[in-house]
């Protein structure tokens, strides 16, 4: 057959439980990745810096693993226990002396081998100052905007260290900082809305990856019409969102998260479900598979009070086709729409946004989040 449907599930070493459905239409060659478990993060390394060219009162040290390390002192020591192992780069935030703090640099240093060569010497100049010429950059935002929305920059490394350029709200929008020298990495930025409008708990969101310091967005709308049912199987109406400015929909993402107490201990339950449009075809119903008598899958039970979130996604990917944004992107959008226990939790993991260019979504959560 010229498109056929096809799907698999994916049991990660933390227990989340990943399904997919696709067509040959959408690929057959896929790569999908799980996030490493904490207990394999056993590097340890120090850096040596010295920020006094610039004022520095305290730095905080990025690398792949969150979260960062900080330290004191415009000369000093930073101390990294309980890290990944292997290339990637670092990236050290200085700090005023002021009440409260500005951000006055940022300094990249490329492919760093963890732990290898330790301890690592970083020396900040002026020319690592924030904003080059005087110039913050910029984020604005249009469409349809129920809510206030909520803004968020990271600068990525081209190895994908995440760090936080400083951020101020600004007329229609935000200015963060910009750094003297990207080192081959992006910027990404976000806006997104949440969470109750016309008594519908959800949002709208748009981001972007890109070496650009002005932004304007235009939010999708908002994402009206799901139901969702949780007995005997988990299964989603309303799946029929088209509503991206400039992208397609490119995926429906459902999200499934629930506890069982067993004695005095809790166990927390993730199961995502990844939905293309091909596969749904002319159907806006999606059914999650039973998968109870498969080994590895035991336990994808949810009970009627589980938290749900279901997510129209529109994305563009740098090249290939890779799948490993699906988890993580959906992390990124619960994290901040619920801020709760285990969410927080889940919000901690880091955010592999390397692959992504730019894309949209509009989302709805289970009421009573």
């Amino acid at each position: 057959m010229s498109n056929s449907r096809y799907g698999f599930s994916v049991r990660c070493p933390d227990g989340a439980a990943h399904t997919y459905q696709l067509t040959t239409a959408d690929g057959t060659s896929w790569s999908v990745e799980c996030g490493d478990a904490p207990d394999t993060r056993t590097a340890s390394y120090q850096v040596n810096y010295d920020a006094s060219a610039v004022g520095g009162a305290r730095v905080f040290l990025y690398d792949s693993t969150f979260p960062s390390g900080s330290a004191p002192g415009a000369t000093g020591t930073v101390s990294m226990q309980n890290r990944r192992a292997g290339r990637q780069d670092l990236v050290l935030e200085v700090r005023d002396g002021q009440t409260p703090s500005n951000q006055v640099a940022l300094k990249v240093v490329r492919d760093v081998n963890v732990p290898q060569g330790s301890p690592y010497s970083i020396t900040v100049t002026s020319s690592d100052r924030v904003n080059p010429g005087g110039q913050r950059g910029q984020v604005q935002v249009s469409g349809a905007l129920p809510l206030s929305p909520n803004f968020l920059v990271y600068y990525v490394s081209p190895l994908g260290t995440l760090a936080f350029p400083e951020v101020d709200f600004a007329q229609a929008g935000i200015v963060f900082n910009t750094l003297s020298d990207l080192s081959g990495g992006r910027y990404f930025v976000w806006v997104n809305t949440c969470c109750v409008y016309n008594n519908e708990l959800g949002g709208q969101l748009y981001f972007k990856l890109d070496t650009a310091t002005s932004y304007n967005f235009n939010l999708p709308p908002w994402f009206s019409g799901v139901s969702g049912t949780l007995t005997p199987r988990p299964q989603f109406s309303g799946l029929s969102y088209t509503g991206f400015p400039n992208l397609p929909v490119r995926v429906y993402l459902m999200t499934l998260d629930w506890t069982v107490s067993e004695g005095d201990t809790v166990l927390s339950f993730y199961w995502s479900a990844l939905v293309t449009p091909s596969w749904l075809g002319s159907n806006t119903t999606y059914t999650f598979p039973d998968l109870s008598g498969l080994n590895g899958f035991s336990g994808l039970q949810p009970p009627a009070t589980a938290r749900w979130g279901v997510y129209a996604v529109a994305v563009n990917v740098v090249s290939g086709q890779s799948l490993r944004w699906a988890r993580p992107f959906t992390a990124a959008v619960v994290s901040r729409a619920r801020v709760r226990g285990q969410q927080v939790r889940r919000s901690q993991q880091e955010i592999n946004i390397r692959g992504l260019v730019e894309g949209g979504g509009a989302f709805r959560l289970s009421e009573g989040d």
